[in-house]
């Protein structure tokens, strides 16, 4: 992508499964009294091909490329599947992501630090609704 959107982090084999993923988030807004947090991305459809074929442990979401140096001090934010809505534009290549069930807290974690770490299979469910965790 010519845009900055998306950043592997390089890792040695033995880190593999801990290797970040860092993504850019256009836009983000927090209404508290509806606990809901609205998550725009562009180049979506490049961006969830990238997250697919992810394999390390999380995904950080910066804000607005925000620079990350170590994606352990965006705090960790667990998100249900069931509690993100979906809104995608194909012919803006956008997706914007309705997360319900954030706490006035983790907004305030996620403000200070300008990023969150989400679970790299709960996002791949986000994407695909279809796609389970690889058994072992």
């Amino acid at each position: 992508m010519a845009d900055q959107d998306v950043i592997e982090q390089p890792q040695t084999p033995e880190t593999e499964a801990s290797k970040s993923l860092i993504l850019s988030v256009a836009s983000a807004v927090y209404n508290e009294d509806k606990q809901l947090a609205s998550i725009k991305l562009t180049s979506a459809f490049q961006k969830s091909q990238v997250i697919m074929a992810h394999d390390g442990k999380d995904i950080t979401l910066t804000y607005q490329d925000h620079v990350v140096t170590n994606p352990e001090d965006c705090p960790k934010i667990e998100i249900f599947p069931e509690n993100v809505g979906r809104d995608i534009s194909l012919f803006g290549n956008s997706v914007t992501l309705d997360v319900s069930k954030i706490t006035p807290d983790q907004a305030d974690l996620i403000d200070n630090a300008q990023c969150f770490r989400v679970d790299t299979q709960t996002v791949k469910q986000m994407i695909d609704p279809s796609w389970s965790m690889p058994k072992i």
